[in-house]
């Protein structure tokens, strides 16, 4: 294969990464109004779509053992197709808490109202800007914005370890709402699992860069 052919096939590579990145976004976005607006038929959809991306993880892991099976990539092209296995790893499982999210909205059954979920969103919110973030720090090679994701991480546990609070309090002052508020902590651990996650990403997004993975965690 000539260099060319080479470069064609990493940006090949690189469109399928931003591919699954785009829908794996869309996902978290969606079980966030999902979440909001108590939307079954959303979430039903959300569930139902995870096949999509996981089928797209494992094109995109073949895409990169053939390549380094193949080509046998040297310095700065390998350690872009090691972050890619690497990063797809960690999208899949963001989209697969979005999944998760959307499997317990379908099984709540709550009164509007009753709950604020303020908090919750904010956070959520603050979770989905550090996975946009983070793919476009790979993509910018920007090491600075992969920096500050990573930094961004403590907002996300602060905010689920306030969220999982309040919703302590609202069981033990009315048990009636035991069931759906550990529901609603179940969903707040999943966004603080999409923080670690999304750390992950940019720690490969600044290896990329520098050919140095260090746990910023």
């Amino acid at each position: 294969m000539t260099r060319n052919a080479f470069i064609a096939s990493l940006n090949e590579l690189n469109d399928a990464l931003l591919k699954m990145a785009v829908l794996t976004e869309k996902a978290l976005a969606d079980s966030i109004d999902a979440m909001e607006r108590d939307d079954k038929e959303l979430a039903q959809k959300i569930y139902d779509n995870d096949d999509v991306i996981d089928d797209l993880e494992q094109e995109i892991e073949t895409m990169c053992i053939n390549i380094i099976a193949t080509q046998q990539p040297l310095a700065g092209d390998l350690r872009l197709v090691t972050a890619v296995m690497k990063m797809i790893t960690d999208l899949e499982r963001i989209a697969d808490h979005a999944a998760d999210i959307s499997e317990v909205i379908l099984s709540m059954k709550v009164e509007k109202g009753v709950f604020d979920l303020s908090g919750l969103i904010q956070m959520a919110n603050r979770a989905k800007d550090m996975v946009k973030d983070s793919v476009k720090a790979y993509v910018s090679k920007n090491i600075e914005l992969a920096t500050q994701v990573c930094d961004r991480d403590e907002d996300v546990d602060r905010l689920f370890y306030e969220e999982v609070d309040t919703f302590r309090k609202m069981m033990a002052e009315n048990p009636a709402l035991i069931r759906p508020a550990t529901e609603y902590m179940f969903i707040a651990k999943y966004f603080e699992r999409v923080g670690d996650h999304t750390t992950n990403i940019a720690e490969w997004a600044i290896f990329n860069i520098t050919g140095k993975h260090v746990h910023m965690q």
